[in-house]
C-alpha cells in the first residue's frame, strides 16, 4: 500500500494524462533522488523555467531505443562506465522553429518534436541543447531508474513514451531527499511517487511470463512436474520443478534458485558435494509438496539493482500461476522476500537450506 507523502500510481498516471508534472523518487539504495517528470508532448516553456528554477539539475529526455533509431540519434559513448549506466545520447536541437536552441521556448519546441511520431531524423541537428536518454526494454522491471520509470508511466498513461526529466537540487548544491521533495511537492501542488510503487504496480497489472512447455522428470529424489516459462520482459528462461498440488491449503515449500549452469552441473557429478540446488530439490521431494524455480536470467548485470527488483518479480508471477499463495521460502538470505510479497504472496517462514 502506498504511504504518505506518496501518491498511488493510478493518481500519478492521471496527472500525466492531464499534462501536469509529477515528482518521482528512486530507491534509497540507489541514487535516492527526486526528478520532475512530465510528458514530452505536453512540455511548455513555463515548465522548463520551473525545472530550472526549482531543480537546477540537467534536463533530459528519456526515449525508447526504437524511437532513437528512427531519428538516427546515437549514444554518446558505446562503453558506458557512468555510475548508474545512464544511456546518454548525442545532444540535439530542432532544425526549424527555434532560434539558438538554448532558450526555454526553444528547448520545449525541440522536446515536443522528439515526442511527435511524425518527426523524422531530418527534423533535428546535432549537437544541440537537449539531452535524450535511451531507455531499456522492459522498463523498471529491467532497470529501476528514473529513465525507465518516466517512460513506463507515460506508456501506462497511453501517451508517447518520451518524457522530460530534471533532477531536483537544493540551494546548497546537494540533491534533494524525500523530506525536501515532499515540501516542494506540496508547495507546487504536485503528486509525489516512487519507482518502487511503479514496479509493484506493473507486477500486479501486467503479464510478465508465457508458458512454453511441461514435462515429467524422474530424479534420484522423486518425480517432478517440470514447467517451462519465458519472460516477456527480457526473454529470460524460468523452469519450475513441482511436486504435489500447490493450490492446496497450507504453505508450500519454495526455492527461488539463481542459475549457475557450471556449478549446478558439476555438483550433480559429485554426490558428496553440498550445493543449494540439489539440496533444495531433495527437501521439496521429501516434503511432498513444493516448487524449485530455476531462474536462468538472474545475472548480476548491475549490483545496484537488488534481485527482488528484477527477476524475482517475474518469478513471483510464475508462483502465483502455479497456485502458490502461502509459502515457506528455502533461503539463507531472507532479505529477498520483498520481491515475492510485492505480488501478494505471503511468506510464513524462512527455511535454511539443509545439505
Amino acid at each position: 500500500m502506498t504511504q504518505e507523502p506518496f501518491s498511488p500510481i493510478e493518481e500519478v498516471i492521471e496527472e500525466l494524462q492531464a499534462g501536469k508534472m509529477i515528482i518521482l523518487v528512486d530507491d534509497e539504495d540507489r541514487e535516492n533522488e527526486g526528478d520532475f517528470v512530465v510528458a514530452a508532448e505536453f512540455v511548455t516553456a513555463e515548465m522548463i523555467v520551473q525545472m530550472n528554477r526549482y531543480a537546477s539539475g540537467i534536463i533530459t529526455v528519456p526515449m525508447p531505443p526504437e524511437r532513437l533509431r528512427d531519428l538516427n540519434i546515437d549514444l554518446m559513448v558505446q562503453d558506458n562506465v557512468e555510475s548508474m549506466c545512464t544511456a546518454f545520447t548525442v545532444t540535439v536541437d530542432a532544425k526549424d522553429d527555434i532560434s539558438t536552441g538554448s532558450s526555454a521556448i526553444d528547448r520545449a519546441t525541440t522536446i515536443r518534436k522528439l515526442a511527435d511520431p511524425n518527426s523524422t531524423a531530418r527534423d533535428f541537428v546535432r549537437p544541440g541543447h537537449v539531452n535524450p536518454l535511451r531507455t531499456q526494454k522492459g522498463g523498471v522491471l529491467k532497470r529501476a531508474g528514473h529513465t525507465e520509470a518516466s517512460s513506463d508511466l507515460l506508456r501506462l498513461a497511453g501517451l508517447q513514451p518520451v518524457a522530460v526529466l530534471c533532477e531536483i537540487m537544493e540551494d546548497d548544491g546537494e540533491m534533494s531527499r524525500v523530506p525536501d521533495l515532499a515540501r516542494l511537492a506540496k508547495k507546487m501542488d504536485l503528486k509525489l511517487a516512487t519507482i518502487a510503487d511503479l514496479i509493484r504496480y506493473r507486477r500486479r497489472t501486467e503479464k510478465l511470463i508465457e508458458k512454453n512447455g511441461q514435462e515429467e522428470l524422474k530424479t534420484d529424489y522423486g518425480t517432478f512436474e517440470v514447467h517451462h516459462y519465458q519472460s516477456l520482459v527480457d526473454d529470460g528462461h524460468y523452469t519450475a520443478f513441482v511436486v504435489g498440488d500447490l493450490s492446496q491449503e497450507g504453505a508450500s515449500l519454495v526455492r527461488m534458485h539463481a542459475a549457475s549452469i557450471t556449478k549446478d552441473l558439476l555438483s550433480s557429478l559429485d554426490p558428496n558435494k553440498d550445493d543449494a540446488f540439489h539440496a533444495s530439490l531433495k527437501m521439496i521431494a521429501d516434503e511432498g509438496r513444493g516448487v524449485l524455480l530455476y531462474i536462468e536470467k538472474m545475472k548480476r548485470q548491475s549490483s545496484r539493482i537488488p534481485p527482488d527488483e528484477r527477476d524475482y518479480g517475474i518469478g513471483a508471477q510464475i508462483l502465483s500461476e502455479l497456485g502458490v499463495t502461502d509459502l515457506r521460502l528455502i533461503t539463507n538470505n531472507p532479505i529477498k522476500r520483498a520481491g515475492l510479497e510485492g505480488f501478494g504472496l505471503r511468506i510464513v517462514e524462512n527455511v535454511p537450506v539443509v545439505s
